[in-house]
């Protein structure tokens, strides 16, 4: 038998991911240096994952219920909020580059971190209810 022949006989295994119980828990979770954040339209943390630690150097206890402005590198917020607060009155994806403050505050270094965002809205799209973000390192590492 040829190798044609060979694999038109064999039954093809497919395997549909999103059939599995809890698939978008174990998707998330595969996420390497991504933390997921939900902020509120005034940029309030409401929640974070464990990865925050990994990629911002905070604890989940530190951020959440606090303003994203209060770990934001002074240059950056004012943009930052500017880049946000159009995302949402646009309904679109937010994309923006910006340094995280060290959770020490004598150490004066920053981490550099993507933030991919994107608003949440009623069912009417006349509210922001949330916005949704990923936070990872800049740049990647391979």
């Amino acid at each position: 038998m040829d190798e044609e022949e060979t694999q038109a006989t064999r039954p093809q295994a497919v395997f549909e991911f999103t059939k599995r119980k809890r698939w978008a828990d174990l998707l998330i979770s595969e996420l390497v240096n991504v933390a997921i954040f939900v902020f509120s339209p005034a940029g309030t943390i409401i929640h974070c994952d464990a990865a925050v630690h990994s990629v911002t150097g905070y604890s989940e206890d530190q951020v959440i219920g606090k303003n994203f402005s209060e770990f934001l590198h002074e240059g950056d917020s004012v943009a930052f909020f500017k880049a946000f607060d159009d995302s949402i009155a646009s309904q679109s994806e937010l994309t923006f580059y910006l340094r995280v403050k060290a959770s020490d505050s004598r150490d004066k270094s920053v981490r550099l971190i993507q933030l991919k965002g994107n608003p949440y809205l009623n069912d009417a799209k006349t509210e922001c209810l949330c916005v949704f973000a990923m936070l990872s390192p800049y740049p990647p590492s391979s």
